[in-house]
């Protein structure tokens, strides 16, 4: 009775057949980003680095991954564990420390010998990110040009997918890849995703792979110059 008292008080505004109207939009219709957005608290989470995950020439999946990687969601054996599973916690691709996400992708051993090789062919150093969401965060400030700049957007994806892939194939198949080949399979994925051919000639991959050495090389020199002006080079750069 409380319930159609309530009802039946309200005045009608206006007068007209009723219909579906969706609140959080002006126009009353119903989109994806303003449920998002109600979904985060209303305003959206303006700092989730959106774009970084969904607007690259990688593979849907794989931002699916990478989006549910970075609100640490993927099935690491520290959330199964969460979920109730009985199972010894320990990271596969070291064999040294527990596994998270976060280790897994980030902090590893094998992981950050993949980061510091991709790292070194874009000339950049890196400090490393407490975590997943921190590092796509903090890499969105590299400033490179148009042409790299599109690689680089695919480098997160493509080299946590490359080590979730070979985790998974150690954990459920029992392969174990060594680094080499690890490292021979994110320059081929790479490839693949931004030129769309999976086998390219040597040739071609030479000449798509050729300026990330030069550049590398490039800005080595102009930093043992700038270190021989200033009075001492403590170090040589490696390649």
């Amino acid at each position: 009775m409380v319930l159609l008292s309530f009802v039946y008080s309200i005045q009608g505004i206006g007068e007209g057949s009723d219909e579906l109207r969706w609140d959080l939009t002006k126009a009353g219709s119903f989109q994806v980003k303003s449920f998002y957005q109600a979904l985060n608290g209303g305003g959206g989470d303006s700092s989730f680095p959106w774009h970084t995950v969904w607007k690259t020439k990688a593979p849907l999946k794989v931002s699916f991954f990478l989006w549910c990687a970075a609100q640490c969601k993927i099935l690491t054996i520290d959330n199964l564990i969460r979920r109730g599973k009985i199972i010894v916690n320990w990271c596969c691709m070291c064999k040294r420390d527990a596994e998270t996400v976060d280790y897994l992708l980030i902090h590893c051993p094998v992981a950050w010998e993949l980061w510091s090789l991709v790292l070194s062919w874009f000339g950049i150093q890196w400090t490393v990110s407490k975590n997943v969401m921190e590092f796509l965060i903090a890499r969105r400030g590299v400033r490179m040009g148009k042409r790299r700049k599109s690689l680089w957007a695919m480098i997160p994806l493509c080299l946590m997918w490359v080590l979730w892939r070979e985790r998974n194939s150690r954990v459920f198949e029992g392969v174990e890849k060594p680094l080499s080949r690890i490292k021979s399979f994110l320059l081929n994925s790479l490839y693949s995703w931004d030129k769309g051919e999976c086998y390219p000639s040597l040739d071609q991959f030479l000449d798509w792979f050729e300026f990330f050495i030069l550049l590398a090389m490039y800005r080595a020199f102009l930093f043992c110059g700038l270190l021989l002006y200033m009075g001492g080079m403590p170090f040589m750069p490696s390649f």
